[in-house]
């Protein structure tokens, strides 16, 4: 064989690792849809693909030196993992749907569930990784038969060959593949990748056959005193060990790079991908000096203490990868190159702590491989070493979740691993020296290197709990104080507190926040508490209810405060969310105290499959779906399955935050969920968050008064500022009717758990600071009554007076009842508590007044009219009563500038009457007039908007479609563009685009100026 056939052969087995992590990768999507938290699959994935690595290469061992040609046997091999993973998701997906379906309803306890689901779930990939375990046994032993004399340095290129193949597969699967094809797309891609190679491998190998060796390998170095067979054994334990070592520290890594680079599955790949590489760059350095060592078990041992101190040495300089990231937040721009500097600093990040520690571990493998192979243990010794470092990789995976994470934290997790490594190279030393001098050197150095850390570094609990990756602030900025701080199972939870403010946290992302201090309430208690009571103002019968979601236990309370109420499931997956959220003591005591309350720690699907249980309400509060996992609850598959577990009248209640996302994201979940509700309610319970009220069957009913008899929920209610109905109405934001279209028109896909949108540009919103505030609050400052006369009825919250409140659209009632009252008296009074009055809004309602109703000429008629009549009276229509409005035109009308009116100024007086009418004719027949004035005559574009608007409202609602469309056809060219996008003009213009797609008519798009 010449040296371009072993290239090719080596860039062969690149694009194999390549593939080979690609199916981790997507593995880990698949199975946490199934088990339902991130860190729970990514520990199975990792346990299994490593454990059918371990059992595919413990069979090579044994049967290998009976195959003639093992280069062979990998290509068949590759060609079966091929071959599995074009098949996979269509197997995958009628799996889960008999699943949940038919087995779990079946079982008959929660722990028949988790062992149903681990098992199943490890049954899904361990044939092919049974599989991909074989490969490198064959490839390795099938070049060492044709290049006997470079074993060591053979091992060691393949071994780098296929981790480096392995980093950039992990990077480009999430950041690439599954955007462009989906997961399914993804798998078969890399199954497409397994077939090719075992394509050029067969064909290389039969042009290359004359070269082949036909002799097994033959080398021998004794190990004076030891018997070969105890060496053998002493190596197989070595490589047991180091595999456990190894994958503790990855586990423990992972976990404290999330408090740094956040939780996503972005930041995931990221860290493996720089794990991965550190071990193929030690396979690469050691592959020039592996065959030139007399004793393997010298350097080996070296490198186990320095892998252990190296990894001891992330404690201390972890502290400072915070202050990196807090200085990338705050200095990098919000832009694509921004974003592409922040994922790349963030592997750079990953890299400085995992880099040495894990380019010793590269070198391991290579190196105990060699040994066996020159005690002459035969080609079998290279299955046998990867098979018993893979056993150990699942014995680091499990050790590391469910001990040593709970039990000993993370830098008790780190400590334990270099321990293991550092014991095992005194081990080795003592062992391979005939000097004790060198011995004794390591064995000073690592039990130093073990005590300082143990009783001299305090990891900093502040800078964890930051969240420093979101707003780039550390804990002396932020001046909190942590009162709790424990390592889960799935996340790191804190509760931190301020001067005013107690949050509870995971891996240091606020989940919920409370005000304990001075007057007034934080804007994660108004969504807490409305979420709680909203199910039973519309739906009072309500008797039972289950919520996804722990947080502070807030929304469990509030919905306890319901006499009626017989039970509420608290679905939570993290224990130690149960266990931290009692801090916050008597606010939420009836989460925790009532009998009523029954807390589930479950993944929420799988919780739903396996009691078969009907619910009144499901409220679904999980944290933000940037978080890794988490996005699966907010899919199209998600949404079809929680319906079925609604009574016949029962209402879904979901969660959405405006902050961190935009409205492409915000579309693409409500188009997941649109399907499977037949109505919805959109109510906004600050500028930031947004609760959606949804039934599978029929409309949403109305609100009930009922609730206002309750006092213990009102008590609540109070607490957040919501007196009465009107506090509840006044947060409308529309309905299915109306927003529907508007979310269609987004051209991104519905959210789904194989073409995952959110998990996927989720964190890229978070990163931009995008929010989709602007636009929903655009709809709740809206001139015009769209969800009443498209939506359907819905009560008006212009009626009854609203509370004062911190809430936007409520202090925009209060300004405008301000203003009837200074049109009315000539008396500006305004005593909001939480909104002082700023000195140019008092100035615009005061010049309004002057325009209107006081002195004026035909001058100061022809533009400052229109303007304060726009942006005085039109917007703020939605907040007066019909009998407020009509005092206001009055006192216009008749007053000493009315004489001054023009034709087109009393027209659009009487188009404001009917918009305040919600006379739709009226709307259709003065718009009309006052547009043809318009298109002749140079105007405001707010101006222009505003009555195109109006005239396409009318035709809309009185069924004139066609009117519609040619008013915008004729006059929306001459928008501008920010007026073309507003969110009024979308709202109706994708509307009448529905409207006109009905009737079978094909709408173009106005090209506004």
């Amino acid at each position: 064989m010449n040296n371009i056939s072993l290239r090719l052969f080596f860039l062969m087995f690149t694009a194999s690792g390549f593939a080979g992590l690609i199916y981790e990768s997507i593995w880990t999507h698949y199975l946490k849809l199934f088990l339902g938290h991130a860190a729970y699959a990514q520990a199975l994935v990792l346990a299994v693909f490593m454990g059918g690595m371990a059992s595919g290469a413990l069979i090579c061992s044994k049967y290998s030196e009976r195959l003639p040609n093992l280069l062979i046997g990998y290509a068949v091999v590759e060609t079966v993992i091929g071959v599995c993973a074009i098949f996979f998701h269509p197997l995958y997906v009628h799996f889960i749907d008999l699943t949940y379906a038919k087995f779990i309803p079946a079982l008959s306890s929660p722990t028949a569930v988790a062992v149903f689901k681990w098992t199943a779930a490890s049954l899904l990939i361990l044939p092919q990784s049974i599989l991909l375990g074989m490969t490198f046994p064959l490839m390795t032993a099938g070049l060492i038969r044709r290049f006997p004399h470079s074993s060591g340095s053979l091992v060691a290129m393949l071994y780098f060959t296929n981790s480096i193949g392995a980093a950039i597969g992990v990077l480009a699967a999430g950041f690439l593949f599954i955007g462009w094809v989906g997961l399914p797309g993804t798998l078969v891609l890399a199954g497409c990748i397994n077939i090719m190679v075992a394509a050029v491998v067969w064909i290389e190998d039969r042009r290359s056959s004359s070269f082949q060796a036909s002799v097994s390998i033959q080398m021998k170095t004794d190990v004076p005193g030891t018997s070969r067979g105890l060496v053998y054994k002493a190596f197989l334990l070595i490589a047991l060990l180091t595999g456990l070592s190894s994958f503790i520290y990855e586990i423990g890594w992972i976990r404290m790079l999330s408090l740094v680079l956040g939780s996503s599955t972005h930041a995931f790949e990221l860290m493996l991908s720089a794990f991965i590489t550190g071990i193929a760059l030690g396979g690469l350095w050691i592959k020039r000096r592996i065959d030139s060592f007399d004793d393997p078990r010298r350097f080996l041992a070296m490198v186990q203490v320095a892998m252990g101190i190296l990894a001891l040495a992330t404690l201390p300089i972890y502290g400072g990868t915070f202050n990196a990231m807090a200085w990338l937040i705050r200095n990098l721009p919000k832009t694509n190159a921004g974003y592409f500097l922040f994922n790349l600093t963030s592997n750079g990040i990953a890299l400085v702590i995992m880099l040495p520690a894990a380019f010793c571990a590269g070198m391991t493998l290579p190196l105990i491989t060699n040994g066996l192979l020159r005690s002459g243990s035969g080609e079998r010794s290279i299955g046998a070493v990867y098979g018993f470092n893979t056993i150990g990789s699942i014995l680091g995976v499990f050790m590391a979740v469910h001990l040593a994470m709970p039990l000993l934290g993370l830098k008790g997790m780190i400590i334990l691993g270099a321990g293991i490594d550092i014991a095992l190279g005194l081990g080795l030393a003592w062992w391979a020296f005939p000097s004790w001098r060198i011995p004794a050197v390591y064995t000073i150095a690592g039990v130093v290197a073990l005590v300082l850390p143990m009783f001299w570094l305090k990891l900093d609990p502040g800078k964890m709990a930051s969240g420093v990756y979101r707003f780039g602030i550390l804990p002396d900025q932020s001046k909190e104080e942590v009162l709790y701080h424990r390592d889960g199972k799935t996340a790191t939870v804190s509760i931190t507190k301020d001067l005013q403010n107690m949050s509870i946290k995971t891996n240091g992302k606020s989940d919920a926040g409370l005000q304990i201090t001075g007057r007034g309430h934080s804007k994660d208690e108004e969504t807490m508490v409305i979420a709680g009571a909203i199910g039973i103002i519309h739906r009072p019968e309500a008797r039972t209810a289950a919520i996804i979601g722990w947080g502070s236990g807030l929304t469990t309370h509030t919905l306890l405060t319901v006499p009626n109420i017989n039970s509420v499931d608290t679905i939570e997956i993290e224990p130690e969310m149960i266990k931290a959220a009692r801090l916050f003591g008597p606010r939420v005591r009836l989460a925790y105290d009532d009998p009523r309350s029954h807390v589930r720690i479950e993944d929420a699907k799988s919780y739903f499959s396996f009691t078969n249980k009907q619910y009144d309400l499901i409220i679904s509060e999980p944290s933000n779906p940037w978080v890794s996992g988490v996005a699966s609850l907010f899919t199209k598959e998600f949404y079809s399955r929680v319906r079925e577990y609604l009574t016949k009248d029962g209402l879904f209640v979901q969660w959405i935050h405006l902050y961190d996302i935009d409205m492409s994201l915000v579309a693409s979940i409500m188009k997941a969920l649109a399907p499977y509700f037949s109505d919805y309610i959109i109510y906004a319970t600050n500028p930031y968050d947004m609760l959606i009220v949804a039934c599978p069957v029929g409309d949403v009913q109305e609100p009930k008064i009922s609730f206002l008899a309750i006092a213990s929920l009102m008590n609540e209610l109070n607490k957040v500022d919501v007196m009465g109905l009107p506090d509840i109405n006044v947060r409308v934001l529309g309905n299915k009717s109306m927003l529907s279209p508007l979310f269609e028109s987004y051209g991104t896909a519905a959210n789904s758990d194989y073409e995952p949108i959110v998990d996927l540009y989720a964190v890229k919103s978070r990163f931009y600071d995008l929010t989709a505030s602007p636009q929903f609050h655009s709809i709740e400052f809206g001139r015009l009554p769209i969800m009443h006369m498209l939506g359907k009825k819905h009560s008006d919250v212009s009626i009854s007076p609203v509370a004062y409140s911190t809430f936007p659209k409520s202090i925009r009632i209060h300004f405008a009842n301000m203003i009837f009252q200074y049109f009315m008296n000539d008396q500006m009074k305004w005593s909001h508590p939480y909104a002082p009055l700023r000195d140019q809004s008092r100035q615009l309602v005061m010049n309004a007044k002057q325009v209107l109703t006081g002195k004026c000429s035909e001058d100061s008629l022809r533009q400052e009219w229109w303007m304060a009549m726009l942006h005085v009276v039109a917007d703020f229509v939605p907040c007066w009563s019909p009998e407020q409005l009509s005092q206001i035109l009055k006192s216009i009308e008749t007053s000493s500038c009315s004489k001054y009116l023009s034709d087109s100024q009393r027209d659009f007086i009487e188009l404001i009457k009917a918009v305040g009418k919600k006379d739709a004719a009226g709307m259709a027949q003065y718009s009309k007039k006052l547009l043809e004035q318009m298109e002749k005559n140079a105007v405001d574009a707010d101006l222009l908007e505003y009555t195109l608007s109006a005239g396409m409202l009318g035709d809309l609602a009185v069924g004139n479609i066609q009117e519609a469309g040619l008013l915008w056809r004729k006059y929306g060219p001459l928008l501008p563009v920010k007026n073309a996008q507003s969110i009024t003009v979308q709202l109706l213009v994708t509307r009448l685009s529905r409207e006109l797609a009905g009737h079978g008519t094909y709408f173009p798009r106005a090209e506004p100026h």
